[in-house]
């Protein structure tokens, strides 16, 4: 799921029926859907056509341990969605699926169940790919650029890149980074100089909020990691904002969620 323009979005993947009607499984439909206003009801995104593919591939790619289905990222009522290591998008007025022409062919890092990482706003298109580059597109993906050599830190793989106001923010297994084009970039420490190694980002308009080991943060006036719960729950999945609270997605423990009146500043 992804929020964008403060609607709430989500991939749903449903089961194809043969010639006689009756579901047999060898064709499923991927489809987007938003929450209506009032919070009750998911509904297709109208004009977004599905995209079908093949049941006994995704079967071949669980079994594989690969990503077969990726991140959805949504701006402008433009929808990208990585399938199969291929990046694909919709845009409003065509209303068709075509590839970006960005295919993924790193090696999927152990013990992660993530594909291409991305990130986008207006035109601009971040994708952190399985292997540690990074692309940058300013043209809503038509045409790519290898920016990973304007980074100052070495690392494996990406955790997670979003957005805040008009920054980028890119969270690796060595540090925190951000930059406002693209072609600078900063390291995001704590008061004491230290890097955070956050398992998950997330933001409303202008805040940034990390969550790691040690507990959950956001960044102060000053650019710098504060933290603002001592405590969170292990096997952290994924970070999610929302209603003055952080919500973490543990791996088995469900979801947890953090109060933060008051404590931005």
């Amino acid at each position: 799921m992804v929020v964008a323009d403060g609607i709430l979005y989500g991939i749903f993947r449903e089961k194809g029926p043969d010639i006689f009607g009756a579901p047999v499984g060898r064709k499923s439909k991927i489809r987007i859907f938003r929450l209506s206003a009032d919070g009750n009801t998911l509904t297709p995104v109208r004009g977004v056509p599905s995209l079908q593919f093949d049941d006994k591939l995704y079967s071949e790619d669980l079994s594989a341990d690969e990503v077969t289905l990726g991140k959805l990222a949504v701006s402008d009522k433009t929808f990208y969605i990585e399938y199969r290591r291929e990046l694909f998008k919709c845009k409003s007025g065509t209303w068709k699926w075509s590839s970006t022409g960005l295919i993924d062919t790193g090696e999927q890092p152990q013990n992660s169940r993530k594909g291409i990482r991305l990130a986008v706003s207006g035109e601009t298109v971040y994708a952190g790919m399985r292997d540690g580059e990074l692309l940058q597109s300013l043209d809503s993906g038509d045409n790519w650029k290898d920016i990973t050599p304007n980074l100052p830190l070495s690392f494996s793989h990406f955790k997670e890149i979003i957005f805040a106001d008009s920054a980028i923010y890119i969270s690796t297994d060595k540090g925190v980074l951000t930059s406002q084009t693209g072609e600078h970039w900063r390291v995001l420490t704590d008061n004491e100089g230290e890097r955070l190694i956050v398992a998950g980002l997330a933001a409303d308009d202008t805040t940034v909020y990390g969550v790691c080991s040690t507990g959950a943060y956001h960044l102060d006036s000053r650019g710098k990691w504060k933290k603002v719960s001592p405590e969170v729950p292990d096997g952290i999945r994924e970070l999610v904002f929302a209603n003055d609270k952080l919500y973490i997605i543990t791996n088995q423990r469900g979801i947890f969620h953090i109060s933060l009146k008051n404590e931005v500043g």
